[in-house]
């Protein structure tokens, strides 16, 4: 049997203010739309992977998500670091960095870990 990694969902508390967030920091952009009676859910992408991510706001969803210990994440590599660094910085997003691994981590509005690396030459 063969699969692949179709793509990864958050729910979130605000579906406009978490794709945002990843289209400014990730340059993702919302492939697909669908609005259902009890949510309202945008897959989103970009043409480097063909990984999706799922933003769902449920309509009688909680104020805010806790996302336990953050183990879980999402990895990003990046073609130049120090830009995507800069970025982060300025939009006050970074929640811890490694440099002696080389990666650091962003934060989503809902606080989900998002990994970012360089690119490996």
């Amino acid at each position: 049997m063969q699969c692949k990694v179709e793509y990864t969902g958050l729910y979130v508390t605000s579906l406009e203010e978490t794709v945002a967030f990843f289209e400014k920091a990730f340059g993702l952009e919302v492939l697909r739309e669908k609005t259902g009676s009890d949510r309202r859910i945008a897959f989103m992408g970009n043409d480097g992977s063909p990984h999706r991510v799922e933003i769902i706001q449920m309509n009688e969803g909680p104020e805010h998500y806790d996302v336990g210990d953050r183990s879980m994440r999402l990895a990003f590599r990046v073609d130049d670091f120090d830009a995507a660094h800069a970025l982060h910085e300025e939009m006050g997003c970074i929640y811890e960095e490694l440099p002696e691994y080389g990666v650091y981590f962003c934060a989503s509005p809902d606080g989900y870990l998002c990994e970012v690396m360089p690119t490996r030459k």
